[in-house]
């Protein structure tokens, strides 16, 4: 196998890793819109918001960090296809020394392995911006589920605290209708 058949493989080998990103991504992206049309048909309960607002936004940290595992292995990926170039350009140059009738066939090669790196590593700085702008949106939206969360809990929290005060208020007012009632029962039996 040449050297040209190993690139083709090795790029062929990215592209295949690209596309199950770029599906990966998009099932993310479409579970994250099912998950904002759930969240929008669920308004029973303020209990119930709060607790499909947790549940949301942990889904969003566990799609958040899966994105990063992939993104890291891309890197690794990227890695490993830098090194495996490098190993064969360290091949040309020792065929060069050995046979100087393919030296004009061994720079183009060269040049056309730099050229790829350079492909490669353009596609890669490509896809981290993508990703890199994906992860700001999941942060941004991470960061209103929480707002939307406190917001709730404060809201829980009055809604408990004026229940208790009316409870307080009506108890109060029962009590005082009963002592009422009985002052005006004293008074009169006694006239």
């Amino acid at each position: 196998m040449c050297i040209r058949d190993r690139y083709q493989q090795s790029l062929k080998s990215l592209e295949a890793k690209l596309a199950v990103l770029e599906e990966s991504r998009n099932v993310a992206e479409r579970k994250h819109e099912d998950a904002l049309r759930e969240w929008g048909a669920r308004e029973r309960s303020l209990s119930e918001k709060g607790i499909a607002c947790e549940a949301e936004l942990e889904q969003a940290r566990a799609e958040l960090h899966a994105m990063k595992e992939e993104l890291q292995a891309t890197r690794l990926s990227l890695e490993k296809t830098r090194s495996d170039l490098a190993l064969k350009e360290d091949v040309v140059q020792k065929l060069e020394s050995e046979n100087s009738e393919l030296q004009s066939f061994l720079k183009y090669k060269r040049e056309l392995s730099n050229d790829q790196l350079q492909s490669i590593i353009e596609d890669h700085d490509h896809e981290k911006d993508q990703w890199m702008g994906q992860k700001m949106d999941l942060e941004k939206k991470l960061e209103s589920k929480d707002q939307m969360c406190r917001g709730l809990q404060m809201e829980l929290n009055k809604a408990r605290y004026d229940y208790q005060r009316l409870a307080e208020l009506l108890q109060s007012n029962v009590s005082k209708a009963i002592y009422n009632c009985f002052a005006e029962n004293s008074y009169i039996g006694s006239a």
